[in-house]
């Protein structure tokens, strides 16, 4: 069967609307017994047609590198208390781990973070073949691309070298010509299909430009923890607006309260005219703009691609990777109010949210007993997956009966647990302070939430929900289960013996 053939059945099973010309030149007339690779520079398939195109690397035994940067990928779904992974990468992973010869996957380019990093280093730690991770221009920290570079290169040299893979975290940075921001990333987006991007539909061959040499600029550690943003006064409304959209999207959806409110802060009001020009292709982009009232044109080479409405956002990644603006943005109402948010401003945050809690919760976790024997760097894995909540005085955290979701960690304030006796009456089993956890019982046996448990005081923890948590710690299990002789779970074990609660 030829590669073209095989590319066109995946996307009728993926649901790809129109099959991508480009990549079906690509393919060309190779069957897929001898195909190797194939490039995607320059094209943007969407998520569908990745899955389509792994489903022909499957079928594909001599394939070796694979090629995702610069696709749009995310690790998982924006909103904090989901736990939807990315069934894509996913998918990826888990066709390396059995693919025979697939030995190289660059992913630079994508807003990727730390919890999908971790899985490659596992994939990397598990299958030798695998010689090549390339993670430039990502979310990922520099010290777990050097341990993902460091087990890539000893995969290397066990398989005696050669040429299958370039340096893991080194296989160059991005191409500017892929997709761009027309996506609608921020919010509300309309497009006209044919002029420029547009995801699955993308049809149209055109030329493969190489890379150019483009990459985001490196921070002091030390810089970003003590960086103090501007404040820019603006009204509670504004303030509200503003809260509402940044929480939308995914630059900044895993910021705390505190990092949330230094980008409020530092958002600066911005009032442009019909025709200004805030973003001028290929020029300098230093900020980010969200739009309040009023729209734009996306124009390329001078045609119209897109328009940004109201609620959307432009400028996102020449603030991130330091490019020259991919478009121009082109004012298309009488007026334009805009919140500008400069770049200096948006990674010394992000960079210095993200140290912070890695600090703050690593240090708690080294206080909760069955994780006490995990190494530093598999207590900063768990660090990298938590969020946080803020309670007041009387509010139920953990419900009765209700399905174990979740495991919290107290980082401030008393919580007390409520269990029930025999005859079904509200019985108080014990109160616990920071550093102490609850709810990781319920989901690891599998059963309902055998108390409730409610916050005397003001209290803020960190949590972390079943699916992720059997991500990070599924080595571990054996380390929590041995912990539920602990008298802290007395009462727990009485249930259990009781029977009172049915497996979920």
């Amino acid at each position: 069967m030829t590669a073209v053939a095989a590319f066109k059945d995946a996307c009728a099973k993926h649901g790809v609307k129109k099959v991508n010309a480009q990549v079906c030149g690509m393919l060309g007339g190779n069957d897929l017994s001898s195909l190797e690779s194939v490039d995607l520079e320059g094209t943007y398939l969407g998520n569908r047609g990745l899955m389509a195109l792994m489903d022909v690397i499957e079928q594909s035994p001599k394939f070796k590198k694979v090629d995702f940067s610069r696709q749009k990928i995310y690790n998982t779904d924006p909103l904090p208390d989901s736990v939807k992974g990315n069934t894509m990468l996913d998918r990826l992973i888990d066709l390396a781990k059995s693919h025979p010869n697939l030995n190289s996957i660059d992913l630079s380019g994508n807003p990727l973070s730390n919890l999908v990093a971790r899985k490659l280093l596992g994939l990397a730690t598990t299958n030798p073949r695998i010689t090549a991770v390339g993670l430039d221009d990502t979310r990922v920290d520099a010290e777990l691309i050097a341990l993902i570079s460091k087990k890539t290169h000893a995969n290397k040299a066990e398989s005696g070298g050669g040429d299958d893979g370039d340096d893991a975290g080194g296989f160059g940075n991005f191409n500017v010509t892929g997709p761009t921001e027309e996506d609608g990333a921020f919010g509300a987006a309309t497009f006209n299909p044919g002029q420029g991007e547009s995801g699955d539909n993308l049809s149209a061959p055109k030329k493969i430009n190489r890379r150019k040499t483009v990459s985001g600029s490196s921070y002091d550690a030390d810089a970003a923890k003590s960086f103090v943003p501007p404040n820019y006064p603006k009204s509670a409304e504004d303030a509200k607006v503003i809260t509402g959209l940044l929480k939308e999207n995914l630059l900044f959806s895993h910021l705390d309260d505190d990092g949330l409110s230094g980008c409020i802060g530092a958002m600066q009001h911005r009032l442009f005219q019909l025709d200004d020009e805030p973003l001028t292709e290929g020029e300098e982009g230093n900020s980010l703009f969200i739009i309040a009232e009023g729209k734009c044109d996306i124009l390329k080479k001078g045609v119209k691609v897109a328009e940004k409405l109201e609620k959307s956002a432009f400028g996102e990644l020449e603030l991130m990777y330091d490019t020259p603006c991919v478009a121009t943005v082109r004012v298309a109402s009488d007026s334009c109010n805009v919140w500008q948010l400069d770049r200096e401003t948006y990674k010394h945050i992000v960079v210095g949210a993200s140290i912070r809690k890695r600090q703050a919760y690593e240090g708690l976790l080294a206080t909760v007993p069955f994780l006490k024997e995990l190494a530093v760097y598999e207590r900063m894995q768990i660090a990298d997956a938590l969020s946080s909540d803020t309670w007041e005085p009387g509010q139920t955290i953990i419900k009765y009966d209700d399905e174990g979701q979740w495991m919290f960690l107290v980082v401030d304030g008393t919580v007390e647990v409520v269990g029930r006796d025999a005859a079904g009456a509200p019985v108080k089993v014990c109160e616990m302070g920071p550093g102490e956890n609850f709810g990781e019982l319920e989901f690891f046996n599998n059963h309902r939430c055998v108390a409730d448990v409610k916050s005397l005081t003001k209290v803020k923890t960190a949590k972390i929900n079943r699916k992720h948590f059997e991500m990070c710690l599924g080595p571990v299990i054996h380390i929590l289960k041995r912990n539920q002789a602990l008298p802290k779970y007395e009462y727990y074990r009485n249930i259990l013996e009781r029977g009172d609660q049915h497996s979920t």
